[in-house]
């Protein structure tokens, strides 16, 4: 048995409550902070990894879910974008720091795993980082992985979290995001259309990551 999004959507219902719950009594606010509070420590002790997380969990916690290496973090929504947006909002509502810190631990690890050409993939592996063309390893040519994606609001869920990360607190989010754009301005047709994948195979007309694709959210 695994569980999807229903981690982050428990955290949106609980601040929820907690805004709700300001024009309520002391007991039930204080009911709502409690509970926000335990299942962010949660979230941080048993579900984080480098900061980041995945999208499937198993009921049997500790086990990670479709066979996920604890070493490994996931993009797609939803995920570590979708969580640090959590966290944050959980900060500007109570004012807490120890949910800045579970932001900023997203957000680094979003920024850790920025490949070279400005994107991302699906997944950000902190192990076996030879693989992979990391941004900050300084590595941009083959054979290690570069390919970007923008199928299933991958790159841009992880755009649209440095780009309020960076309008907050500036460096290194606001230029992470910035090359990140740039990237997207690069990738994109003359005719604005967006590929699947970028860089592109090459491969075209015989590869369907290369066409044109309805992406979400590009």
């Amino acid at each position: 048995m695994k569980t999807e999004a229903s981690f982050v959507l428990l955290s949106m219902m609980l601040l929820y409550s907690h805004e709700r719950a300001l024009g309520a009594g002391p007991e039930l606010q204080e009911e709502v902070a409690d509970a926000l509070e335990l299942a962010v420590k949660y979230y941080r002790t048993q579900l984080s990894s480098s900061g980041g997380y995945i999208k499937n969990y198993l009921a049997d916690l500790p086990g990670w879910g479709d066979n996920q290496p604890p070493h490994e973090i996931n993009v797609e929504p939803p995920s570590t974008p979708e969580m640090g947006f959590t966290f944050l909002r959980a900060y500007e509502i109570t004012g807490d720091e120890r949910y800045l810190e579970a932001a900023i631990a997203a957000a680094d690890a979003l920024i850790w795993g920025q490949l070279s050409p400005g994107g991302w993939y699906a997944d950000i592996d902190f192990l076996t980082e030879p693989t992979w063309c990391y941004r900050h390893e300084g590595v941009y040519n083959p054979p290690c992985f570069q390919t970007c994606t923008f199928d299933d609001d991958k790159s841009q869920s992880v755009i649209r979290y440095l780009m309020r990360m960076g309008d907050l607190f500036g460096e290194p989010y606001a230029e992470a995001a910035l090359y990140a754009l740039e990237f997207v301005m690069i990738s994109q047709f003359p005719n604005g259309a967006w590929p699947q994948k970028y860089p592109l195979s090459g491969d075209y007309p015989n590869y369907y990551q290369d066409f044109y694709t309805f992406n979400d959210k590009a």
